[in-house]
C-alpha cells in the first residue's frame, strides 16, 4: 500500500472531524441561546399572565424536538467513538451531557409550570366568568338608569371616555369612589333625612288626604298630581293674585300716595315752625334757617305726590290725577313690587317720605350776607361744621319746650368731640341762653372747659364689672 494514500485519508478524516467540531460548536451556541430563553421563561414565573400562557404551552412540542435531537446526538457520539479525535469529541459529549441535564431539569420545571398555569387558567376562567356575569348585570342596571335619564347617560359616557385617555379603568374607579360614597350619603339624607322626600310625601298625603306611595318608586304619582294642580289650582291662584294686585293698586292710589303727601306737608309745616323759632336766635353773629326742597332725582314722583288732585279715597279728582300722572304711578308701583336683590332697600327708600326731600341750612350773618351750609361744608374745619348741628338741635328742643311747663331737658352723648375749647364755651352759653337743662356725657379731656359752664360734674369709673359714680370738684 502507498503510505501517502493512507496519510491523505487520515488528513481527510481530521478535516471532517474539524468541520464536525465546528458544526457542534455552532450547535452548542444555539443550545446556549435556547437555554437562555428557558432561563428567561423561569425568571418570568412571577410575571406570568394569560398572554404568556400561549408561549409556555409550546413547551411539550419543544420537548419532543429535544428528544429527537438527543437521539441524533447519541448516534453522533457512537460514531465519534471510532473517530481518531475521540478526546476532543469526548469533551464535546461531556458538554452535551451537561446541557442535557440542564434541559431535563428545565423540562421538569416547565412541566410543573404548565400544570400550575393550567390550574391558574381554570381559576382565572372561573373568575372571568363571574366578572362577566357581574358586568352583564351592571350593564343591565346601567341601561335601566340610562333609559330614565338619557342626558345623564351621555354626560357620564363622555366623562368616562375623556378620563380613559389618560387613566386606567381602575384608577377612574378609585378616583370617583369617594364622590360616589358622598352622593349615596346625600341621596340617603334627601330620601330619609329630616325634611327629606319621604317626610315631605307624608306631609303631602296627610294635608291633601292622599295615599300615594313613599320613596322614589311612587314619584310619578306626585308628578301627575302636580300637573293637575298646575292646570287647575294654578289658574285659580292666578285669579286670586290678579285680584290681590288690583286691590293693592287701588290702595296704592287711594291711600298710600295721599299718606305720603300728608307726611311731606307735615314735615314742611314743622320746618316752618322751627324756622320761626330760629329767627330771633343768634349764635355769635350768625342765625340759622332751614331749607326743605325736593330731591331732584325724584322730582317727577315728588310733584305727583304733592299734586292738589292727590286726595285720599275716590273723588271727583281721582280720574284727572290718574290720567295726569299715569307714568309716574306705574314707575313707583313697579319699584315697590319688584322682586330682586335690591327689593327691600328700594321699598324702604320709596316708602319713606324723607327720601323725596332735600335739606340744607342757610347761615345768615348780621352784615346781611347769606351762606348755604352745603356750599361751605367741605371747606370748614370739623369744629365749624358741628356748630350748625348743635344750634339746630338746641332750636328744635326750644321749639318743643317753648309752650307749656316742662323741665326742658336735652341729652347729648360724646358732646363736642371735634370742637375747640373756645367754641365749646360759646355753645354752652348759647344753650344756657335758651334756658335748656343740658345733660352731657363727655370724655375727661373736655372736663376743664365744660366744668366752668355747668352746675354739676359727675365722674363715672368702671372697676371690673361694676361702675362707680362720684361728684367731681374742679
Amino acid at each position: 500500500k502507498d503510505p501517502y494514500i493512507g496519510q491523505n485519508a487520515y488528513r481527510v478524516k481530521i478535516g471532517n472531524a474539524k468541520r464536525e467540531l465546528e458544526e457542534k460548536t455552532i450547535m452548542r451556541k444555539q443550545y446556549r441561546e435556547e437555554m437562555q430563553r428557558y432561563v428567561d421563561i423561569i425568571e418570568a414565573d412571577s410575571k406570568v399572565n394569560l398572554e404568556l400562557m400561549a408561549t409556555y404551552m409550546d413547551a411539550p412540542y419543544l420537548l419532543e424536538q429535544y428528544k429527537v435531537q438527543i437521539i441524533n446526538m447519541k448516534q453522533e457520539l457512537k460514531e465519534a467513538n471510532n473517530d481518531p479525535t475521540y478526546v476532543e469529541l469526548s469533551i464535546k459529549i461531556d458538554n452535551i451531557h451537561k446541557k442535557k441535564e440542564e434541559k431535563d431539569k428545565l423540562r421538569s420545571d416547565t412541566s410543573r409550570e404548565i400544570g400550575r398555569l393550567k390550574s391558574s387558567r381554570e381559576h382565572l376562567t372561573e373568575e372571568m366568568n363571574v366578572k362577566n356575569n357581574e358586568l352583564k348585570m351592571f350593564i343591565e342596571r346601567h341601561q335601566d338608569k340610562a333609559d330614565e335619564n338619557n342626558l345623564c347617560k351621555s354626560l357620564a359616557e363622555e366623562k368616562y371616555l375623556n378620563n380613559r385617555k389618560t387613566k386606567t379603568a381602575k384608577i377612574i374607579v378609585d378616583n370617583f369612589t369617594p364622590q360616589k360614597t358622598q352622593f349615596i350619603n346625600e341621596k340617603e339624607e334627601l330620601l330619609n333625612g329630616n325634611r327629606g322626600l319621604k317626610e315631605l310625601q307624608d306631609i303631602f298625603n296627610y294635608k291633601f288626604e292622599k295615599d300615594f306611595s313613599r320613596g322614589t318608586e311612587g314619584i310619578r304619582e306626585y308628578i301627575d298630581e302636580k300637573a293637575q294642580l298646575v292646570s287647575v289650582e294654578l289658574v285659580r291662584a292666578q285669579e286670586q293674585i290678579k285680584k290681590a294686585k288690583e286691590d293693592c293698586e287701588e290702595v296704592f292710589k287711594s291711600d298710600f300716595l295721599a299718606k305720603m303727601k300728608e307726611n311731606i306737608e307735615n314735615a314742611q309745616n314743622e320746618f316752618k315752625s322751627l324756622n320761626k323759632a330760629l329767627q330771633n336766635i343768634y349764635y355769635g353773629d350768625d342765625s340759622y334757617h332751614f331749607i326743605i326742597t325736593f330731591d331732584k332725582k325724584k322730582e317727577s314722583l315728588y310733584r305727583m305726590i304733592i299734586s292738589e288732585n292727590n286726595q285720599e279715597g275716590l273723588n271727583l279728582w281721582t280720574n284727572t290725577f290718574e290720567l295726569e300722572y299715569k307714568d309716574e304711578m306705574d314707575e313707583l308701583f313697579a319699584k315697590l313690587v319688584a322682586k330682586d336683590d335690591k327689593g327691600e332697600k328700594v321699598i324702604e327708600e320709596y316708602t319713606d317720605y324723607r327720601a323725596y326731600l332735600d335739606y340744607d341750612i342757610e347761615i345768615h350773618k348780621k352784615n346781611g350776607t347769606v351762606q348755604r351750609f352745603s356750599d361751605i361744608y367741605g371747606e370748614k374745619s370739623g369744629s365749624e361744621t358741628q356748630i350748625p348741628y348743635y344750634v339746630s338741635i338746641a332750636a328744635s328742643f326750644y321749639q318743643l319746650y317753648r309752650l307749656g311747663n316742662s323741665v326742658r331737658i336735652m341729652l347729648l352723648d360724646e358732646a363736642f368731640d371735634k370742637m375747640d375749647d373756645e367754641r365749646i364755651g360759646s355753645m354752652l352759653d348759647f344753650f344756657n341762653s335758651l334756658d335748656l337743662q343740658v345733660i352731657m356725657a363727655t370724655p375727661p379731656a373736655k372736663i376743664e372747659i365744660i366744668g366752668e359752664k355747668v352746675n354739676t360734674i359727675l365722674t363715672a369709673i368702671r372697676v371690673g364689672t361694676q361702675s362707680i359714680v362720684e361728684e367731681y370738684d374742679l
